[in-house]
């Protein structure tokens, strides 16, 4: 059985006061402030994802812990085929505030690991960033761990 790697970085404090850093004035931080290469330690749980709409979130860049949970590579895949937004009308709005608002969106919950057929807790946070004042990717950073 795979263990869940340990990637505890600094937590989703840490994400949030680069994010502020990178913004500076502005209302959201340019899309070249993407870097994930300066986060090492978080490159598996790390994703980019572009649209303008929650409907049209595509897939840029998944870490892979995320082919892992969805048993699948799922670069390249729109959003709303890998979460069932019907039934999580809470994740469906926090992505839809985080697109409309340009403000960083926070989620503690569970998810179910495909892979493993278990039931993971999460923390995760959504950065929004765009080159026109508008919302046009958004990363996002989780830590997880086995729900006990």
């Amino acid at each position: 059985m795979r263990t869940i790697p340990d990637l505890k970085v600094d937590g989703l404090e840490y994400f949030e006061r680069w994010w502020q850093r990178a913004r500076a004035r502005r209302r959201l931080p340019p899309i070249t402030a993407i870097d994930p290469t300066v986060f090492p330690k978080a490159l598996p749980t790390i994703f980019l994802l572009d649209g303008e709409t929650v409907e049209t979130l595509r897939v840029r860049l998944a870490g892979t812990f995320y082919r892992e949970l969805y048993n699948r590579e799922v670069t390249g895949e729109y959003l709303a085929d890998l979460i069932p937004f019907a039934d999580r009308p809470d994740i469906y709005a926090e992505y839809q505030a985080c697109l409309r608002e340009g403000r960083p969106a926070y989620h503690d919950g569970t998810v179910t690991w495909r892979g493993q057929g278990a039931e993971l807790a999460f923390r995760r946070i959504l950065l929004p960033f765009g080159d026109s004042g508008k919302v046009q990717r958004i990363m996002g950073f989780a830590e997880f761990k086995m729900d006990s």
